[in-house]
């Protein structure tokens, strides 16, 4: 799908299909995710698309993990942090190994001062998917913040492993080996 400008008055942007062969087929879902994507890259009102949209996608499909996930998304860019905690768990009952909700769900409980909590859901996402750098990097971030720089040297490794040319990973790592020790990029 691509963005564009109507042709009438109205100067609301929209979604149109492409190729034009599946317009008028897209779904609720289709319909969210697409305007959830623009969200993420900073597109403004997009948020506003997407909650509306997965809203009707989730009314329509109660377990759908995806569009949960991506409507938790939308809560927390609206600051409804109690909303999205819920959904992601929700995301995480129906499909335990869904990284995105814990990734996710990590953050919120981190920036709520639970680190142990977003330490356990990141650790596991990490697990499943070590080619995930940021996941790496906020584990060894916390672990070094805990006063624990043995395990955050060990995930940063880790990182390197995986993405030998990530500057933010060798930046922590430098700083993780400088005396005094920093526990930040």
């Amino acid at each position: 799908m691509q963005i564009g400008q109507p042709q009438d008055a109205d100067s609301s942007r929209r979604l149109i299909a492409f190729p034009a062969a599946l317009r008028g087929k897209e779904t609720d879902r289709d319909l969210g995710l697409a305007w959830e994507d623009l969200a993420q890259h900073g597109v403004e009102g997009a948020s506003h698309q997407a909650e509306h949209y997965l809203r009707l996608a989730v009314n329509e499909r109660p377990d759908d993990t995806v569009a949960l996930t991506a409507l938790a998304y939308i809560e927390q860019e609206h600051r409804k942090t109690r909303d999205a905690q819920e959904l992601y768990e929700r995301v995480l009952q129906i499909n335990p190994l869904a990284n995105r909700a814990a990734t996710d769900l990590g953050v919120l409980e981190a920036g709520e001062g639970n680190l142990r909590r977003a330490a356990e859901l990141w650790r596991s996402a990490f697990d499943r998917a070590p080619h995930r750098s940021l996941i790496g990097i906020d584990l060894a971030i916390t672990f070094c913040e805990a006063g624990h720089v043995d395990v955050a040297r060990g995930y940063i490794q880790r990182v390197l492993e995986f993405n030998p040319d990530s500057a933010e990973a060798r930046s922590l790592a430098k700083n993780l080996n400088a005396d005094p020790v920093r526990c930040k990029l």
